[in-house]
């Protein structure tokens, strides 16, 4: 599995970034039924790509 962050959401869907493959910029828009949360919470108030993979990297997304 993969780790992502939720950059924004709604009912239905949830725009989510890595900082590789899906950048924060252009965030894939997916439904939430098909994510899975976890109990980290990061802040991403003017992060950079870099240091969202990072910090996924540190909390164990690959």
């Amino acid at each position: 599995n993969s780790y992502f962050v939720v950059v924004s959401a709604d009912d239905k869907f949830a725009f989510i970034a890595d900082g590789k493959s899906r950048k924060l910029a252009k965030p894939k828009r997916k439904n939430v039924k098909h994510l899975s949360p976890t109990s980290k919470i990061l802040c991403i108030d003017e992060i950079t790509d870099k240091q969202l993979r990072r910090a996924l990297k540190e909390s164990g997304g690959k």
